[in-house]
């Protein structure tokens, strides 16, 4: 009886499957680095441990209880996984990332919220500490301490966000993720890694972006928590680069902007100047970025039907595409009560051809529509819905979609 007691509350959704905290990921530090600091690391992650996870216990000893067969490399890997109940009170299965990274004279602690069946970056937190009494190799000295209060005062201000209402992810056609150009992860200059998570930490709040590290410990954590929905895709990528010595703190970066579904480039080069607030602990960006986010996630904003941008005999090319939402063989329709005008999805194109929206954007990424029905009767700015004919269709036939105005 016992036994069973303890299977079943290892495999509810409240228990084990509920939260994670995974292993500390080291960027731009070399495995010497843990070595020295293993204590501090220890200290700064059972903290995190206590904060957020009830009675948590390592990944494959739980698993092995619920009768999930992991082998000899997956059990190595789920011991370093720390799973229970969460304080935090999200209905969704998600996990903690801690991460140290060197970011100018600075070194990093951070920690993410991770959403774990949608693969979003929920919320972050980080703290800056003077990168010297950690770098043992230039100058020895004493261990360095442990920044306590404030690395307390981080995990609860994440466990705050944590509650914060966010619209449905996959209801959102704008999806974010960053890229590297080139990349340098040497200690001793800092790494472009670390800049490119602190600029994903502080579009989070504003945007539905991708975590940028540990995408394998993640997929690993799906399979072992049997979450069959996969993982969110982006639909917008923005490729940075640092230069070849990053130096704080204030940086400059070029970056290149493009969709993520076909590949076509948005704009060629964007100059992006950040700064690190050190009081605030995280980076400044310019405006002029966020506002370039902010008009691109408009241009598939999913409120907004796709509409006609240019017509080619019986080919109509639509505003919206793959990002919107749209697949091969989607059938779409427009009934105003005058016209009724029948298509299906046959194709799809990028930026190359250089069309222009009727909502005043440029498309970067549409749809082509065979018209079946009312070829002639199509219109620049018409706007197509779904078609809800179901198939196949009843006999005698019948006018579908059904209209109230239509005869």
């Amino acid at each position: 009886m016992m036994a069973n007691t303890h299977a079943a509350a290892a495999d509810s959704p409240a228990g084990w499957r509920s939260a994670a905290l995974m292993p500390w990921q080291l960027i731009g530090l070399d495995a010497e680095f843990t070595l020295r600091h293993r204590e501090q690391m220890q200290r700064m992650h059972r903290a995190l441990q206590d904060t957020w996870i009830q009675n948590a216990r390592p990944l494959d000893q739980v698993a092995q209880q619920a009768s999930v067969g992991l082998s000899l490399n997956e059990q190595r890997l789920a011991h370093g996984m720390m799973v229970g109940a969460s304080r935090a009170g999200l209905t969704t299965p998600h996990h903690l990332q801690p991460i140290i990274c060197p970011v100018g004279d600075s070194l990093l602690f951070a920690v993410e919220l991770i959403s774990t069946h949608e693969g979003q970056l929920l919320a972050a937190q980080q703290i800056l500490v003077p990168r010297g009494p950690w770098e043992q190799w230039l100058k020895p000295g004493p261990a360095p301490e442990v920044p306590t209060a404030r690395w307390q005062e981080a995990l609860q201000n994440l466990l705050k966000e944590a509650g914060t209402p966010r619209s449905a992810a996959r209801e959102n056609p704008f999806k974010l993720r960053l890229g590297l150009l080139r990349g340098s992860h040497d200690g001793r200059k800092g790494s472009h890694l670390c800049l490119n998570m602190l600029t994903a930490h502080a579009l989070a709040p504003s945007f539905i972006v991708l975590p940028l590290v540990g995408e394998r410990e993640a997929d690993f954590l799906r399979r072992v928590w049997t979450l069959q929905e996969p993982p969110l895709r982006a639909t917008r990528e923005l490729v940075m680069d640092w230069g070849m010595q990053p130096k704080g703190p204030e940086f400059q970066a070029e970056a290149r902007w493009s969709e993520a579904v076909l590949g076509s480039s948005i704009d060629s080069k964007l100059r992006v100047r950040t700064t690190i607030d050190i009081s605030q602990e995280k980076l400044q960006l310019p405006n002029a970025l966020i506002q370039l986010l902010q008009k691109e996630a408009q241009s598939i904003k999913p409120d907004d039907g796709p509409q006609v941008a240019k017509i080619y005999g019986a080919w109509a090319y639509l505003d919206r595409g793959r990002a919107w939402g749209l697949e091969m063989n989607d059938r779409l329709y427009l009934d105003d009560g005058e016209r009724l005008i029948k298509g299906h999805v046959v194709a799809f194109y990028g930026s190359g051809l250089g069309l222009k929206s009727p909502r005043g954007f440029p498309i970067h990424e549409g749809a082509i529509l065979f018209i079946r029905t009312g070829q002639r009767k199509v219109q620049i700015g018409d706007t197509f819905l779904f078609d809800p004919t179901s198939f196949p269709t009843p006999w005698p036939p019948v006018r579908q979609p059904s209209n109230a105005s239509a005869p």
